[in-house]
């Protein structure tokens, strides 16, 4: 009897430690869910099979009749109940671009009016036009970038 208690006495112990440590979910744009990322209206299969056998009969007239099989085989899918409709592709389209313009806006929140490398010439074209006034600092304490440390670092360097 003793022994039990002191494993539940430790397993109370383990729970509460952990439900210590426990943090609450961030909430997310689930209407820009990309739910299961496929439309699919129907399939076509192609298999190819070949099946031999050990034994092969004889017949009464002394022919060989082998008993192996070579099979080409064709199949068509249509699915009946589709949500894949011309709307829903149209819907799907649309939120894929909803997600890559907010990313994309995240990204250039945090590099307009930095001096980028010429590796970076897609995303200051994709960024040009942005408003400056995005560039919202998100840094505590006023610290800088490590964007801003990383270049400045970089700038040092090749001065040498």
């Amino acid at each position: 009897m003793g022994r039990i208690h002191v494993f539940f006495v430790f397993l109370y112990t383990f729970l509460f430690v952990t439900l210590l440590h426990y943090e609450f979910a961030n909430a997310r744009n689930d209407y820009l869910n990309s739910y299961t990322n496929e439309c699919r209206e129907g399939e076509v299969d192609v298999s190819i099979s070949k099946s031999e056998r050990e034994q092969d009969y004889h017949t009464y007239n002394s022919n060989d009749y082998d008993d192996d099989s070579h099979q080409l085989r064709l199949t068509f899918r249509k699915y009946l109940g589709t949500t894949c409709t011309k709307e829903m592709r149209k819907v799907y389209q649309e939120n894929m671009e909803l997600r890559q313009q907010l990313e994309l806006l995240k990204v250039c929140r945090k590099v307009v009016g930095r001096e980028l490398p010429a590796s970076m010439n897609l995303l200051k074209a994709k960024c040009a036009g942005t408003d400056p006034n995005l560039a919202t600092s998100d840094t505590k304490n006023n610290e800088k970038p490590a964007y801003d440390v990383l270049m400045e670092e970089i700038k040092k360097e090749n001065e040498k």
